[in-house]
């Protein structure tokens, strides 16, 4: 049988349509632990879920710092490296900074910052539109109420219609229903209703007329809208040559 993974980078992608139809709790899927930790370095900050004592003796940090480093660091390549690697799982920790109102991964030291790793893994799905990544932001520290509803603003804003709805139940969530099914066209997008498209046919364009016309998912019904709104442009022609418009 020949290898699932020759091709890291799209390996859900290129996964049979038998495994694609299979729940993704039943697949072997590759993670990292404390996925964010490569940036750190021996000047990093303590960070809140560093170990008490680590916390009481931050002052000695030119000693302790490159030991709680080595401890600390557990991964050696960029969030961008591990998803063309065949990465889809990510362990993320995150707090707040009194200094800014950023969020960062942490792991006993701070590391990166989340808006930016966020949007190497929204470019990465936009160019792999087939694949899917799980986010585990499975622990917070110092992070109040508000705090908490900034960040679910901020994953909105930056996934928006790439974020999977809550669902009481896994076993339907394969792949070819996540990324094919499970969008904002495909769970909202209705067809063009009888009553629209009458209504579109009995639009003019010209003086006084219909000029732009504008739908959401343009591409629905094997663009059934788009052709509706140029045949329009039929009645143009149906009209005297004292009654065509024409440029002045």
């Amino acid at each position: 049988m020949a290898s699932l993974a020759q091709d890291l980078e799209f390996w859900m992608t290129r996964l049979p349509p038998r495994l694609r139809s299979t729940p993704i709790i039943q697949l072997a899927i590759p993670g990292s632990h404390d996925s964010t930790t490569h940036v750190l370095t021996k000047k990093s900050d303590v960070a809140p879920d560093a170990d008490p004592i680590i916390r009481f003796l931050k002052f000695l940090k030119p000693i302790l710092g490159p030991v709680v480093c080595r401890w600390s660091k557990t991964q050696a390549v960029d969030i961008k490296t591990q998803l063309q690697n065949g990465i889809r799982y990510f362990d993320l920790r995150i707090a707040t900074k009194k200094t800014t109102s950023q969020f960062y991964f942490v792991h006993k030291l701070y590391a990166e910052c989340v808006d930016r790793v966020f949007e190497h893994i929204k470019c990465f799905l936009d160019a792999h539109p087939e694949e899917i990544v799980i986010l585990d932001c499975q622990h917070f520290y110092d992070l109040s109420a508000k705090d908490h509803e900034r960040f679910i603003a901020f994953i909105v804003a930056t996934f928006g219609p790439k974020l999977l709805p809550c669902s009481e139940s896994m076993t339907h969530l394969t792949l070819d229903h996540i990324t094919k099914k499970c969008s904002l066209k495909n769970r909202c997008a209705l067809p063009l209703a009888p009553e629209k498209q009458n209504w579109l046919k009995r639009q003019s364009p010209g003086k006084g007329g219909i000029n732009i016309v504008i739908c959401d998912f343009v591409d629905y019904q094997a663009y059934q809208f788009c052709k509706e709104v140029v045949n329009l442009n039929l009645k143009l022609l149906e009209t005297t040559d004292e009654q065509f418009p024409v440029a002045d």
